[in-house]
């Protein structure tokens, strides 16, 4: 699959293209006048992926179990639930870097030497005994 720049386009100019497309959609009389308007605008790879996406709706819509959909169409079942799911992925939320007050920080500090043996020379001689 090919990288995407993840910038968004002015929605008035997105509006613009979405009813530009839809106009050359309606222009279609029969499925080769849309296979060639497809092959205009889209690669073979991305026509594929808009057939898999589609005939997975369309076979939701059946009622057909996943498994069936995976054999018929070759797709795996996480991309079956991610076009069930609405193609909408979950947000990532942004790491809360933790600050430790000094109250936590010392009682973190006083458990961790607790399980360690005191320093200095020799302290891990136990271990060749």
């Amino acid at each position: 699959m090919t990288n995407v720049n993840k910038k968004y386009l002015d929605s008035s100019l997105k509006n613009e293209i979405w009813e530009e497309f839809l106009k050359k959609i309606k222009t279609a009389h029969s499925g080769s006048d849309l296979q060639t308007i497809l092959l205009e605008n889209f690669t073979p790879n991305e026509i594929i992926v808009l057939e898999k996406r589609l005939g997975i709706n369309f076979l939701l819509r059946q009622n057909l179990k996943y498994r069936e959909i995976q054999q018929l169409l070759d797709v795996s079942r996480a991309t079956i639930s991610f076009v069930k799911g609405g193609l909408k992925k979950k947000k990532k939320q942004a790491r809360i870097k933790k600050s430790f007050s000094h109250s936590s920080s010392t009682s973190f500090s006083k458990r961790k030497n607790a399980l360690l043996p005191p320093r200095g020379r020799g302290r891990w001689s136990f271990l060749y005994e």
